[in-house]
């Protein structure tokens, strides 16, 4: 089991928005951007809130940190080396920009789902991997690393290396609280869906 005092929440933020048009995560849903919800719901269940982007962004409490790529335009992976190689928490639970109704639930029963031997644990959600939902021990740092400067860059090809625990059984999460968890919008027709969703959190 991991301890909530033993994570650091991280949201990955450094992506384009190509397909949306505009920064996701500094789209407004009620009277909170989406970065904002997200944020407000990791430090609900993380002893700490990080940032992965390049720019702090004007609308989140500026005490949290803004953690910068180290490898740059590298994709989720860099992001993910980044919030590894800041700070001293074992474990960094990784979130995406664009999933604005996570659940604290969730994370809490991966927490209880949590073996010694664990290096990562990945939801499967809808049949499809959820990597940007994840959980990963800080000691997977050297081998993120290596595969940066090896230009592997897929989440998979880390995945692939180390001892995953992948968690489809969320014990007692309805289906409609995990619907949410990993809902994600790229598109302006999934910006309208997350409004159309967000009346039931209002």
């Amino acid at each position: 089991m991991i301890e909530p005092s033993e994570v650091c929440g991280a949201i990955l933020a450094g992506g384009g928005s190509t397909r949306m048009g505009s920064d996701k995560a500094l789209l407004p849903l009620g009277e909170q951007t989406v970065i904002e919800r997200i944020t407000s719901e990791l430090s609900q269940c993380c002893v700490r809130v990080v940032i992965n982007q390049d720019q702090p962004f004007p609308t989140v409490d500026p005490a949290i940190e803004v953690v910068h790529d180290i490898f740059v335009n590298a994709g989720p992976l860099a992001g993910l080396h980044a919030v590894l190689n800041h700070g001293s928490e074992p474990f960094v639970l990784v979130s995406a920009c664009d999933t604005p109704f996570i659940q604290k639930e969730v994370f809490y029963s991966m927490f209880k789902e949590a073996s010694k031997e664990t290096q990562a644990l990945v939801p499967i959600y809808g049949d499809r991997l959820q990597p940007l939902s994840g959980i990963y021990s800080r000691s997977l740092l050297p081998v993120v690393e290596q595969l940066l400067q090896d230009e592997q860059r897929s989440m998979r090809s880390l995945l692939d290396q180390i001892n995953v625990q992948y968690i489809s059984d969320f014990q007692s999460i309805s289906e409609d609280m995990a619907g949410d968890h990993f809902f994600n919008m790229n598109t302006q027709d999934e910006y309208a869906s997350a409004r159309t969703l967000l009346r039931k959190y209002l």
